[in-house]
């Protein structure tokens, strides 16, 4: 064999070894992340996530691992980098499109969250049907991104093209109406009491119905939403709060 050979050989070599290192090193890294819980170190799990992120393959199992440490340890940078990687691999599975979308939304650039919902809705809209599940919290997402962006009857609208909110996202009718109380004092009240069924417990929602009856001169209904809260509990320190705002 000639020395050119040998050495291109060793080439051959030398980069297997280091391919299946690197395999078996991000297996290893893979293993212990999803065996720990509350013990990572954050700069050491940035740079390792960073570093199998970058990888040309990388197993779902292990994106699904990045990605839920780098939320628990609220790093949005690293959250956006994983789901970018799932959406290629996963490009018809809306869920993680939706979860890729709010994450961008969250970290502040709405430019990029709005293109997401928005492609995502010109490329799917025929085959979902306007008020199927996806259609819905893609409007939803959309009428966040817009809310965040301080165009509030864009958000209004978006989030009135969703149809049925509290089937769709629980949180949604609460986010509606407080959109509304901006916009549209009459409507708002409406909605507040959709709210308020859907999350009872939810006391800025109930605060601000309190002080509307109040400000139309309607106290017993202002009596009464702070004693649906309640009840008889004389000793719940909201008695006090809102019995005096009523």
């Amino acid at each position: 064999m000639t020395r050119a050979r040998l050495i291109w050989a060793a080439v051959v070599v030398l980069s297997l070894e280091v391919t299946i290192f690197g395999l078996v090193n991000h297996d290893r890294i893979y293993m212990e992340w999803a065996e720990t819980t509350d013990d990572l170190d954050p700069p050491d799990f940035a740079r390792e996530a960073r570093s199998l992120l970058s990888a040309k393959e990388i197993k779902g199992r292990q994106l699904a691992t990045i990605f839920r440490h780098a939320r628990r340890l609220k790093m949005l940078d690293i959250e956006i980098l994983a789901l970018d990687r799932q959406v290629r691999d996963n490009p018809d599975d809306s869920t993680l499109t939706f979860a890729l979308a709010d994450t961008v939304r969250r970290s502040g650039d709405l430019i990029r969250a709005r293109r997401l919902y928005l492609d995502w809705i010109d490329e799917r809209s025929q085959a979902e049907g306007a008020h199927s599940a996806p259609m819905q919290l893609a409007w939803i997402g959309l009428a966040r991104v817009e809310r965040d962006a301080g165009e509030l009857p864009r958000a209004r609208a978006y989030f009135e093209l969703a149809g049925d909110l509290a089937t769709a996202d629980r949180h949604a009718p609460v986010e509606y109406f407080w959109t509304l109380t901006t916009l549209d004092l009459d409507e708002a009240l409406d909605h507040g009491y959709d709210a308020l069924r859907t999350d009872p417990e939810n006391e800025p929602v109930r605060e601000w119905l309190i002080g509307q009856a109040l400000a139309r001169g309607n106290a017993n209904e202002a009596q009464r939403l702070v004693v649906s809260a309640v009840g008889a509990d004389l000793y719940d320190p909201r008695w006090t709060r809102w019995l005096d705002l009523a």
